[in-house]
């Protein structure tokens, strides 16, 4: 309760920021405007349950962000109000790993009910999060149901491709064998998506305790795969045709707080790590060495920010996308330190993919795909073709000209889909399905390029208590 000298004051400045809040009184979540300055925890909740109930579901973000800071720490109904506001912002990933603290620490909430959940829910690690809230005990909810505004704010979907892309295939069993061959995806002739099946084939299949994908990426001279564990923040390895798992690097030796990225740069033999402040460590991107896992070097990230991805040229430069600001970061060779390289206008970047020379990227968020000139720092919408939507995009990686990357289907499904692109790189010519995922594959695919090769990461269901996880590998052109 404020003190009687300071209520008039602080009453009025609150209605003044909430009604500016409503002027228009649109429910567009679209239509986001700038976050309100708040600074402190109670006046920064009630003004992103006021942009909740709005639909502006990234202004809810950043408010519910700055109630987190600006609060105690580890506060529960801060971390609740944040993990829904992760949801319906469209980072799912995030809200699972907030939903996953909250249940380690026992704290009783109703994420299993509660309607702006719902998309979290059918991420293949929900069920562990179910397990550990299981065993905690009995206690009020960190944030209940009546506190809300209706569910009827709650926010759809982004338009995905146009497709009607068939059910996935069923996810095979038995041991691994090395290009063991994966049914191809179909679809009705009717889609608006060329479907063309590419040739799949199995590299890897293997079963390992609960675990939040955080990055792929294929050392070719090894033939093995590495994966960042986002929550278990550690890297581990697997050998192409292997089903054995072996810790490359844990946290808790590299400085490691949440991984959420990993790239090679095969020319030096080093391995990129990006991760998120988690476990008593800031954000920074790590630099290791690829054969023993060795940490070389670590670059603290800008303050506040949240490396979401991370990229390598063929010279050694290293980009990072920070999705917190959003802006893209960049580590030159010989540097100490990672700068800011230029501001993003886009909302909610997911993923980043640089060409060789450094010259151009690519970032996929929301609405579509953004076209990046890295040596004038303009950024441009990437065009396509009519017909071809590129909303939904949540991993995308560069080969000459093509992208390829996981985009959310109209039926809900997750496919793999190839983006051809015109002779300057910047209009999509022709977008092509040529993997549907299994309906159990939770986590976005994070993929790999070696070669010409593509591999990428489907982790199924965790009900068991194990995730089954498998590399499917398909050959670009």
């Amino acid at each position: 309760m404020p003190r009687s000298d300071g209520r008039l004051p602080r009453i009025t400045t609150c209605m003044a920021i909430a009604l500016a809040l409503l002027t228009g009184g649109s429910r567009d979540s679209s239509a986001q405007s700038p976050a309100p300055e708040c600074r402190e925890p109670q006046m920064c909740r009630e003004l992103a349950l006021e942009a909740r109930e709005r639909g502006a579901y990234e202004t809810f973000h950043d408010l519910a962000w700055r109630a987190v800071q600006t609060g105690r720490p580890n506060d529960p109904d801060l971390m609740y109000l944040l993990a829904r506001a992760q949801a319906l912002s469209g980072r799912r990933r995030d809200a699972l790993v907030t939903l996953r603290r909250l249940a380690e620490a026992g704290v009783a909430n109703d994420a299993a009910t509660d309607e702006d959940f719902r998309r979290v829910r059918e991420l293949g690690e929900w069920q562990y999060i179910v397990t550990l809230a299981s065993k905690a005990p009995p206690a009020k909810p960190s944030v209940s149901v009546s506190e809300k505004p209706p569910a009827t704010a709650v926010e759809k979907p982004p338009a995905p491709v146009p497709s009607a892309a068939a059910k996935p295939p069923a996810p095979a069993s038995g041991k691994p064998a090395a290009a063991a061959a994966v049914p191809p995806a179909t679809a009705p002739a009717s889609s608006a998506l060329r479907v063309e099946p590419a040739a799949v084939q199995e590299a890897a299949r293997f079963s390992t305790g609960p675990f939040t994908p955080g990055g792929l990426a294929y050392d070719g001279v090894s033939r093995r795969f590495l994966f960042g564990d986002l929550t278990g923040r550690r890297l581990f390895v697997v050998g192409e045709g292997s089903d054995r798992t072996v810790d490359l690097v844990r946290g808790d030796a590299a400085g490691f707080g949440e991984v959420t990225a990993i790239a090679i740069d095969a020319k030096r033999g080093d391995l990129w790590v990006a991760s998120a402040a988690g476990g008593g460590n800031p954000g920074a991107l790590h630099r290791l060495q690829l054969i023993s896992g060795r940490v070389l070097v670590k670059f603290a990230a800008p303050a506040e920010a949240r490396l979401t991805d991370v990229a390598v040229t063929d010279d050694g430069t290293v980009l990072a996308l920070d999705g917190a600001a959003p802006r893209v970061l960049v580590l030159r060779p010989g540097a100490t330190a990672v700068e800011p390289l230029m501001p993003l206008k886009t909302s909610a970047p997911v993923s980043i993919t640089v060409a060789d020379d450094g010259r151009v990227a690519y970032v996929a968020h929301r609405e579509g795909i953004t076209r990046l000139d890295l040596e004038s720092r303009l950024e441009a919408p990437l065009n396509a073709s009519t017909g071809i939507s590129l909303a939904g995009f949540d991993h995308l990686r560069l080969h000459r000209d093509v992208l390829v990357g996981s985009q959310r289907q109209p039926d809900g499904s997750r496919g793999l889909v190839r983006l051809q692109l015109n002779r300057d790189r910047r209009r999509v010519t022709g977008a092509t399905l040529i993997d549907t995922l299994p309906a159990d594959a939770g986590s976005a695919p994070f993929a790999a390029i070696s070669n010409g090769d593509l591999y990428y990461l489907v982790a199924g269901d965790t009900s068991s208590g194990s995730v089954n996880v498998q590399v499917r590998r398909v050959k670009l052109p």
